[in-house]
């Protein structure tokens, strides 16, 4: 009896000693991915935003106060708003799991460790359903698309723990009657819930039938227990809808607005046009089953590293549903409604490592998976014990056969893609102490990635936008900072001298934007024009307006060089803030040829205002060009304030 006793003990310690050699290894590999696939670079400006987020919660804000002249810290995933400040346009779900690694100095490390985490807990599941619990794991490191995924900050990392928490959660409920299992999936959804919305929400049909399914199946005796875990599940889940809202409430001032809404309204769940940075898209059920359709063929090249990875691992997953089917059966479901969740999505994702909006669907696989190679291990056991050597040999060479020569050559891939915004970030990090950085000349998408200001305007350096018309602004308002440009191809900072004299900025009518009239050539020697002239059939509206621009404190004039023929007064001028809502000063424009009409405003701080002209509809009107600036001391102003 004492000698199986010990062979028992020996095989569970062998087993925990497997598990856990497997969460390090998890752990390990994501820190070299990082480093050694992606350069320690973000893929997308997605990264960017949770590391200025997390930065944020870290010091125990939510926001930075809006900073002056604030379009030289545009970001594409970052607010501006000069009410509700300067913050993340994601819930703040990812960011709170990054903030011990902000408090260490690399957040990447708690990327890694939601790895390793991943895998602990998906084998504490499949311990509770009699698979073994290195199995999970065993995939999981084996899996591109998983160690991939794990190099990078991207929200999906900390999606796919929380998955996991909701898988082990829901075992321990179901199997073991636990309360405290049922406790934790609801707080697991929760957290995703805040993190990646979309899925959780997927995720909740599948959930809710799960839990009705048990309390229905469960015995006589035992249904008072399953109804308190199905309460207990509903409220904890709820716990994170009410955190949500309140942080909405917080950021936005409505609760049922995120942030995400209120940085680009068209970016909700459905169809119909949604507006990118750079164009609109006309989001259909078949665009996105189209999207759907590309994001499962890549994922059958990267789950495990050769193509018809993904249909092995569900045909795996379709007899793991056997092993306990008040559990595992419902593994392939979750999986498959992440998957068809996001046909309502217009935006396809991240592909730099597979399907990126899949990550957090990828441990219901995984744990299907491996349910079903174990349901179906005992026809192993008609072979003999050397067949079996041979064939586990054979499988696993032929399998890092493939997966090795893919994740190479996906290294490579990576390492072009970063290689020339690895080296501008070398550069920068070379930036003395109390240093303003301007990206000069950089091209997107290195332009977006390294404008990051993690510590608001405290950080150092400061790394702002190119804009020659704003440097005279940028002098005045840092006047502490050393100044450099970053240049492409740069092998060193490039020092910079810059004034805070006042000076005066022009833009061309005819790049401005219009509703009424347009931009004409009277002969092949004449410059265009703008021009809205009630003969040719232009009507009412505005004829110059959307070029904005940054007044510094102080005096400031903005002219307007116009002519006007049989206008009756009913055209004018103005310039305003918050896309026309403040209007600041305004004057009407007279009868005249090549008149100079001014505006005079006295502001007490830094003001992003935009120049408008407004076609009256009658006569005739033409703008040759607009300027404004500071009133230099002495000079005489006439104008209307």
């Amino acid at each position: 009896m004492n000698c199986v006793k010990t062979k028992i003990n020996m095989a569970l310690r062998s087993t925990q000693a497997a598990v856990f050699a497997t969460a390090v290894l998890a752990f390990v590999v994501s820190l070299f991915m990082a480093q050694h696939a992606f350069l320690g670079r973000p893929i997308t400006t997605d990264e960017n935003s949770y590391v200025f987020q997390a930065t944020q919660l870290a010091s125990g804000r939510l926001a930075y106060p809006y900073p002056d002249i604030a379009s030289i810290f545009h970001h594409e995933m970052i607010i501006l708003h000069r009410l509700r400040g300067w913050f993340s346009r994601y819930p703040p779900g990812h960011a709170l799991w990054l903030v011990p690694g902000v408090w260490l100095g690399n957040p990447r490390i708690m990327i890694a460790l939601a790895a390793g985490l991943t895998v602990l807990v998906l084998a504490f599941a499949a311990k509770l359903t009699g698979v073994a619990a290195w199995l999970p794991g065993l995939l999981m490191v084996l899996s591109p698309f998983f160690i991939f995924g794990h190099g990078t900050l991207l929200s999906h990392t900390s999606g796919a723990l929380a998955s996991s928490l909701i898988i082990a959660g829901m075992f321990l409920w179901v199997i073991r009657q636990s309360l405290p299992g049922a406790g934790l999936a609801g707080l697991a959804w929760a957290w995703l819930f805040m993190n990646r919305s979309l899925s959780a929400l997927a995720l909740v049909p599948v959930i809710g039938l799960w839990a009705l399914c048990y309390l229905f199946s469960a015995g006589r005796f035992r249904q008072g227990k399953v109804w308190q875990g199905t309460v207990l599940l509903a409220v904890t889940a709820a716990l994170g809808v009410l955190a949500y809202l309140f942080y909405n409430y917080r950021m936005t001032g409505d609760p049922l607005l995120p942030t995400y809404i209120m940085y680009a309204p068209s970016e909700g769940i459905g169809f119909g046009w949604r507006y990118t940075h750079v164009q609109g898209v006309y989001h259909t059920w078949q665009r996105g089953l189209s999207e759907t359709w590309q994001n499962l063929v890549l994922l059958d090249r990267w789950l495990l590293g050769w193509t018809g990875s993904l249909l092995f691992a569900l045909l795996l997953a379709l007899a793991g549903m056997w092993v306990w089917p008040h559990a595992t059966g419902w593994l392939l479901p979750g999986f498959i409604a992440v998957v068809f969740g996001y046909v309502f999505f217009w935006y396809p994702g991240p592909r730099e490592f597979g399907p990126g909006y899949y990550l957090e669907a990828a441990p219901f696989l995984y744990m299907a998976a491996a349910a079903g190679i174990w349901n179906l291990h005992p026809l192993a056991g008609r072979l003999s014990k050397v067949q079996r050597i041979l064939a586990g040999i054979v499988i696993t060479g032929l399998w890092l056969f493939f997966m090795q020569g893919f994740c190479r050559e996906q290294v490579l891939v990576r390492n072009e893609a970063a290689h020339r915004e690895a080296e501008l970030a070398a550069v920068l990090a070379t930036a003395p102490p109390d240093s303003l950085v301007i990206l000069r000349n950089i091209p997107q998408p290195e332009r977006g990635q390294l404008v990051l200001n993690p510590h608001g305007l405290q950080s150092d350096p400061l790394v702002v936008r190119d804009n020659p018309d704003m440097h005279h602004l940028i002098a005045r308002r840092f006047p502490e900072r050393n100044y450099f440009y970053l240049q492409p191809g740069a092998k060193q900072l490039l020092p910079v001298k810059l004034s805070a004299a006042p000076r005066r900025v022009c833009i061309a009518p005819v790049i401005t934007r219009y509703f009424t009239g347009g931009n004409r050539r009277f002969d092949e020697d004449s410059f265009l024009v703008r021009v809205a002239d009630n003969a040719a059939g232009d009507e009412a509206g505005y004829l110059a307006f959307g070029g904005t621009f940054w007044l510094a404190p102080g005096t400031n004039r903005i002219d307007f060089m116009v002519s006007a023929e049989n206008t009756g007064w009913a055209s004018s001028v103005d310039f305003a803030s918050y896309y026309g809502k403040l209007v600041h000063a305004q004057s009407d424009i007279p009868d005249g040829l090549d008149q100079v009409v001014t505006l005079v405003v006295v502001n007490d701080e830094y003001w992003q205002v935009e120049p408008r002209v407004y076609y009256g509809g009658a006569g005739r009107l033409e703008v040759h060009n607009i300027c404004l600036g500071e009133v230099i001391p002495g000079e005489w102003v006439t104008g209307k304030e």
